[in-house]
């Protein structure tokens, strides 16, 4: 779903006729998914924690997950580290 884009955050809502507020909870920014995932506060502190556990850079955008991010990584630990940094995002 984050690599299609149809996560259910709040701009993608606005697209389904939801009449809500776009602004993100955590930041005063909209939502979006690179807000989300990326920009906002929250995510930022959750990326530095991982970031701190694992050595590893934070990735920069959606694309950047699913591309050279973990380059040099063995193969089999990617889609587990993925996983793992996406459910605590």
């Amino acid at each position: 779903y984050l690599r299609r884009g149809v996560i259910l955050t709040k701009d993608n809502l606005i697209k389904r006729n939801w009449h809500g507020s776009t602004q993100c909870v955590f930041c005063p920014r909209d939502e979006t998914i690179k807000d989300f995932f990326f920009q906002c506060k929250l995510a930022r502190s959750i990326w530095s924690v991982i970031q701190i556990a694992s050595g590893l850079y934070p990735p920069c955008s959606v694309a950047n997950i699913f591309g050279n991010w973990l380059h040099g990584i063995d193969h089999k630990f990617r889609i587990l580290i993925r996983v793992g940094a996406l459910v605590v995002i």
